[in-house]
């Protein structure tokens, strides 16, 4: 990391300088002396982490002095069918440690289910969004979300946008549950392994206008209020922003899958229990012209397709590492190309990669 290495440059010149300086001007004082009051005067506090459950690091730049630095460079890697969440490398100066919650190895991305209807724990990072009814204390099922961490959830934006006041919603409005197999908010059958939680933030890009710039940036970052605890059927989808992966996945006539409660393969009406889809990617000659520049179109022109509650559904598209295949989030479903067409028609996503600075900065809180 270059910004790593022109920072330690820095740091270790600002020692020496000090060490001459102090040398040159008193002849009664030591090198050794000099650098004894220096480690004396700093509190060195960086400390190394305890290593990873499932995974470790390797100490790649810093003088470190019984497990304590002024910097400390690390880099993470995971044991074979666990996944890295979060970024592999961590820089720690003066205390303080980049990103600010470090990397797990846990099991992302790991899709089961072999039928058409989803098991519970098939597409274990599958989220639904609820519309709080204040009046009647109900819970309304609007959308769905992608888990990528055990407090952050990835939706649409236009799910908490007020088009009348072309304005966001107010977070306590909201509520998010995963773990669930049925779109009711308190389905008898859920009730054993669900887990719910309110809504402590939503962060929107600031350009966005719903339909007056046509749902440009529809993307949201969903921070829940209570942290949901991993379990079998309850895990983040990977997530990787090398674009060499991207681009290997997104290719004409590839599958991606996607997952939502108003899935129907017969298009009629939509279905309450979670359902798996094929969704084949389109190319921009078939699809671009009709959709903004930071979406990509999936799905099949003839169905079946996402309908209703299903805005905010990931994309994910597979790839093998380590002989064990994951999912990898690639989009979150925006708007269908043609409405009155209802599920059968192709769907835009919104590319994860166009929007990777934002999903950085609140992947881990």
């Amino acid at each position: 990391m270059m910004c790593t290495k022109i920072l330690l440059t820095c740091v270790t010149a600002i020692l020496l300088l000090e060490i001459v300086s102090s040398f040159h001007g008193s002849n009664n004082i030591s090198y050794r002396s000099i650098l004894n009051r220096r480690k004396r005067n700093s509190e060195f506090k960086c400390t190394l982490p305890s290593q990873p459950e499932n995974g470790e690091y390797k100490v790649t730049g810093g003088n470190i002095i019984n497990g304590r630095a002024l910097v400390i460079n690390l880099q993470y890697t995971c044991n074979p069918t666990y996944a890295l969440v979060g970024d592999a490398a961590a820089f720690c100066y003066d205390g303080e440690w980049t990103p600010a919650e470090l990397p797990k190895c846990v099991q992302c991305g790991l899709l089961t289910p072999k039928g058409v209807e989803a098991t519970r724990s098939g597409v274990p990072w599958q989220a639904a969004i609820y519309y709080k009814n204040i009046i009647d204390a109900t819970h309304e099922h609007i959308c769905s979300g992608a888990l990528i961490s055990n407090s952050v959830v990835l939706s649409a934006a236009h799910c908490f946008w007020n088009e009348d006041t072309k304005s966001k919603s107010d977070e306590t409005n909201y509520a998010v549950a995963v773990g669930k197999l049925f779109s009711e908010w308190s389905h008898p059958d859920d009730e054993e392994f669900v887990q719910r939680s309110d809504v402590k933030k939503i962060v929107i890009p600031k350009g966005y206008r719903g339909d007056e710039n046509h749902y440009q940036d529809d993307i949201a970052v969903v921070v829940v209020t209570r942290s949901f605890e991993y379990q079998d059927h309850i895990r983040p989808v990977c997530l990787d922003f090398k674009q060499e992966l991207y681009n290997k996945q997104l290719v004409k006539g590839n599958a991606g899958k996607s997952a939502g409660y108003g899935l129907s393969r017969n298009d009629v009406s939509s279905t309450k229990s979670l359902q798996l889809i094929d969704m084949p990617f389109v190319s921009n000659e078939d699809c671009f012209t009709k959709s903004s520049n930071d979406k990509f179109c999936a799905g099949n022109i003839n169905g079946p397709g996402l309908c209703g509650a299903d805005s905010g559904s990931a994309i994910i598209f597979p790839a093998t590492v380590q002989n064990t295949t994951r999912y990898y989030l690639r989009g979150i479903s925006s708007v269908t190309i043609n409405a009155t067409a209802r599920c059968k028609t192709y769907t835009t996503y919104n590319s994860i990669m166009k929007y990777q600075n934002l999903i950085k900065t609140y992947w881990f809180l």
